[in-house]
């Protein structure tokens, strides 16, 4: 037995056996015991209690090194948490911050907003006045020629269509700006514009001294125009004759094509032009009809020669209150001041 339990013990020893060590020990203990051999009794289980001693300590170093592992662990993971929530408190000061600065953007946006609304306003306003402004007439603010064609030319669904355009001119009125003054002259262009507005109720304009225009929203015909007129200027006691020129509207009735603005006027024009060469001991007036089969090229610049040699064609229809014989027609062939003109 001695003899196995020494190879036993020298095989453990060299495999590190501690297990194996102290069996082969007790083995030895015990042989030796039997023996009678005390010292390596006493020898033998000092190594074993050494030896226990020694397997002992590893296990509570092993428990030792099991519990710092885990506080290690329980660090890191302390660790990592405090890292995520110095991350939530950094992403939330972030988030704050970002929410700041938008808000600061938001309040500057709204007052830059806001300012340019009111600019917008202002500008809107001030286009407005001078809008107004542009329509009106020069010396009396009342509407004028500007404003006419706005008119003219105004398709809305809500404006009342122009029947007719009635140009009027009061010959003892033409110079009253250099005979009388400017405010003398304005005073009675005033007056005159509300006169005529009162008795024909339609819109009025002022073209120039001693010249006004009556847009006609309902049909209406030239000698009506005429008495109505006479009848206010006598109940007034005014005896200063005038001349109309007037014309019904649209210039071609059967054609699609629409005659300008300009042309429009330009063609009462006409009509004036034709009443006032009448004698001036009463009201007269002059009216120019386009027939149906009248080309819409007879309504282009320039329209006073277009005009002169469709009248002479009997193209053009001449109505009036005087005689027709003593009518003095614009002529434009023979206008001495054409070389005042380019590429006519």
């Amino acid at each position: 037995m001695m003899a196995h339990a020494d190879n036993a013990l020298a095989l453990a020893n060299e495999l590190k056996l501690a297990d194996e060590q102290k069996s082969a020990l007790t083995q030895i203990a015990l042989s030796a015991e039997k023996l009678g051999d005390q010292g390596k009794t006493i020898a033998t289980q000092k190594r074993i209690i050494e030896l226990s001693q020694q397997t002992q300590t590893p296990e509570k170093d092993s428990a030792v090194s099991a519990s710092a592992l885990a506080e290690q662990q329980l660090k890191l993971e302390l660790g990592m948490l405090r890292g995520k929530l110095d991350d939530t408190i950094q992403a939330s000061k972030n988030a704050n911050i970002l929410l700041a600065i938008c808000g600061v953007i938001a309040v500057i946006l709204m007052i830059t907003i806001i300012i340019l609304f009111n600019r917008h306003r202002k500008m809107h306003a001030q286009n407005e006045v001078l809008i107004q402004l542009s329509q009106e007439e020069q010396f009396t603010h009342h509407l004028g020629y500007a404003a006419l064609l706005a008119h003219l030319g105004d398709r809305r669904s809500n404006q009342r269509p122009t029947m007719a355009l009635g140009l009027i001119e009061f010959q003892g009125y033409l110079a009253s700006d250099i005979n009388h003054g400017q405010y003398f002259a304005n005073a009675v262009m005033t007056q005159l514009a509300d006169l005529i507005s009162e008795t024909l109720s339609m819109p009025v304009y002022v073209i120039r001294q001693g010249v006004l225009a009556v847009r006609f929203t309902e049909s209406i015909e030239p000698q009506h125009v005429i008495t109505r007129m006479r009848q206010q200027l006598d109940e007034r006691q005014l005896t200063q004759t005038f001349n109309l020129g007037f014309i019904h509207l649209p210039l071609l009735a059967k054609s699609e094509m629409k005659v300008a603005p300009k042309l429009q006027f330009e063609t009462v024009q006409m009509a004036l032009a034709c009443a006032r060469s009448l004698p001036t001991n009463r009201d007269h007036f002059v009216t120019l009809r386009a027939l149906n089969f009248v080309p819409p090229s007879l309504f282009a610049n320039p329209l006073f020669l277009h005009l002169e040699k469709g009248i002479e064609r009997g193209l053009i229809r001449v109505e009036t209150n005087g005689n027709k014989e003593e009518i003095h027609w614009p002529c434009w062939e023979n206008n001495q001041d054409r070389h005042l003109l380019e590429n006519i």
